[in-house]
């Protein structure tokens, strides 16, 4: 199998202002023996992670032609 695993995200967006985004995700893998022969560890675990970002896009240099 030449396949490292599979992987599943989710993610939600909400735009707070009109230069202002909230964001969060989910996402969670699952290896498979290919990986184990690459990376080590163990492929009937499975690794996840959530995140949050904050992006604030102001449109202070903005010029109009």
């Amino acid at each position: 199998d030449k396949g490292l695993g599979s992987e599943l995200d989710f993610q939600l967006d909400w735009t707070i202002k009109k230069d202002v985004k909230l964001s969060a995700g989910y996402s969670f893998m699952k290896g498979t023996e290919t990986m184990d022969a690459i990376k080590g560890g163990s492929h009937d675990s499975w690794q996840d992670w959530g995140w949050v970002s904050l992006n604030i896009n102001p449109s202070v240099l903005f010029v109009k032609w």
